[in-house]
């Protein structure tokens, strides 16, 4: 009987094919760790620069996926050696690799979509909605300016590696000018570098 699956062609003349098993096994297990190892590898590195790069988070997302797809060859191996061989469970065998790959998909769809959102947001220009990463920067403006500028609001754009921090003053004192500002821009700038590497900081009035 012809086998219509890389599953079902481990399965020969009524038995297993034991090297394929085994060298399948090997291969597999050796191809998830090492997507699970580089996925989280990506995401540290991405992590320290406060997830900027784009390409980290892309290749994070895809070693990812291929760690899952990784398990689920895995596990199909696993459920057709156990019970492709029962007369019930016999469409393992022929369209098990199909039925693994449809629900991995639907599980890790999120991801690319996710992804594709971002890049979407960061090419029209939109604002960082991320928490922590405005928390973060929220901490330093209130650091710099508060006791000399009381109004201000702020938003994020980040384009590519570079983030451009816009800060609208409502209003300034006198005794602050130009010079002042640009003291503030320095020291903002100073406190964000070692997470923003690529960073400019605008004062603009309200």
């Amino acid at each position: 009987m012809r086998k219509h699956s890389c599953i079902g062609g481990l399965y020969s003349n009524g038995g297993w094919r034991t090297a394929g098993i085994r060298t399948s096994a090997a291969y597999t297990l050796v191809m998830i760790a090492m997507s699970f190892a580089l996925a989280y590898y990506c995401r540290k590195k991405n992590h320290s620069i406060m997830n900027a790069s784009t390409m980290l988070l892309a290749e994070s997302k895809i070693a990812f996926m291929d760690g899952i797809l990784s398990v689920g060859v895995g596990l199909g191996i696993i459920l057709a050696y156990f019970l492709g061989t029962f007369q019930p469970f016999k469409f393992i065998m022929f369209i098990g690799d199909s039925l693994i790959t449809l629900l991995l998909v639907a599980l890790t769809i999120k991801e690319p979509l996710k992804l594709l959102w971002r890049s979407f947001v960061e090419f029209a220009h939109g604002t960082i909605t991320d928490k922590k990463i405005n928390d973060d920067i929220r901490n330093v403006l209130k650091k710099r300016l508060t006791g000399t500028v009381k109004n201000f609001n702020f938003e994020v754009v980040k384009i590519g590696m570079r983030w451009n921090i816009k800060v609208f003053l409502h209003k300034i004192p006198v005794q602050v000018g130009v010079d002042g500002l640009t003291k503030f821009k320095k020291e903002i700038e100073s406190d964000l570098k070692d997470r923003y590497e690529n960073l400019n900081v605008t004062f603009l009035l309200a």
